[in-house]
């Protein structure tokens, strides 16, 4: 017999290893400085565009819009993993992308691809080694909306409604089971993937907080504050938003896209910088710090 390892045996010490953002100004390959296992990347500019959701799983060209229904589509004019640190995204009708890379690491992050049984109760393996905290999943093979699941509740990721409870998938280090049927999520032979994250000390936070309608610090147990944020209010309506550190976390204004969205990048005051992960102030514009309002968030170092 032959038996191959995959990826790394031990949790990553810092964010870098597995998490990069980077600004693209052209189409040419280059190097993360590890495997992207999972990757998304938007138009800058002013533009209006889909947020692309890519893995190295799913094949070289295939990937999803995050801010629709719409099934996996697959054209290596648009995406390629043929590169090992890297992706290669081959249009760019802008002057800039924004580009998200991820690892598969113990404790960190995952991604999985499974095929429904029409029948409650799949149990899907994972090398997560970890509960997953965060889930998020879509049928790769019809128009569906995503899903984003926690051990409490779960919203749809393309849309801005409130978060349901309770869930209907329960977590294990080694799997997450599935406790309905249906298109959405286990129907007979359809495929499926799902991204599993996890907060590791120092490196990954998913978390939640309550709003106090006007500024607070979000501790995610940092210690050089967050390159990447991702914020959805769960009690209410609330946009899928995303900050990164290339792009700006200041004492100032910030740039931010929204995933279930197709809205060109918006700046205003919504984040600042701490050294502990961040700073959320109450702005109409994103609504990230009602009071009393309820938000989940996933950062990381």
């Amino acid at each position: 017999y032959m038996a191959i390892r995959r990826g790394p045996l031990a949790p990553p010490e810092a964010g870098t290893e597995v998490f990069k953002p980077v600004l693209a100004t052209s189409v040419d390959a280059y190097s993360v400085g590890f495997e992207t296992d999972f990757a998304l990347f938007n138009k800058l500019a002013g533009l209006s565009f889909n947020t692309i959701a890519t893995t190295r799983l799913q094949g070289g060209s295939k990937r999803l819009s995050t801010a629709t229904t719409a099934a996996e589509t697959s054209s290596t004019n648009v995406v390629e993993f043929d590169l090992q640190d890297s992706f290669k995204q081959n249009i760019l009708e802008s002057p800039q992308s924004a580009r998200y890379h991820w690892k598969r690491a113990p404790s960190f992050f995952d991604a999985v691809c499974y095929s429904g049984t029409g029948s409650s109760g799949l149990v899907v393996n994972h090398n997560l080694g970890v509960s997953p905290e965060l889930l998020i999943f879509k049928n790769r093979g019809s128009t569906t909306n995503w899903f984003a699941m926690t051990s409490a509740n779960y919203g749809q990721l393309n849309e801005a409604d409130s978060f349901s409870s309770p869930s209907f998938m329960s977590f294990s280090p080694t799997t997450f089971t599935i406790n309905t049927a249906g298109t959405s999520s286990n129907a007979s032979g359809q495929n499926y993937i799902a991204y599993l994250f996890a907060s590791l000390d120092g490196v990954s936070k998913v978390g939640s907080y309550t709003g106090n309608g006007s500024s607070q610090t979000i501790n995610a147990g940092f210690t050089t504050g967050a390159r990447f944020i991702l914020i959805k209010r769960t009690d209410s309506t609330g946009d899928w938003y995303v900050w990164d550190s290339l792009r700006g976390i200041v004492t100032g204004n910030d740039p931010h896209l929204s995933l279930n969205t197709t809205a060109a990048e918006v700046s205003d005051d919504s984040i600042d910088p701490d050294s502990s992960g961040f700073i959320v102030n109450q702005i109409s514009a994103t609504n990230i710090n009602v009071s009393s309002a309820t938000y989940i968030y996933y950062a990381v170092a």
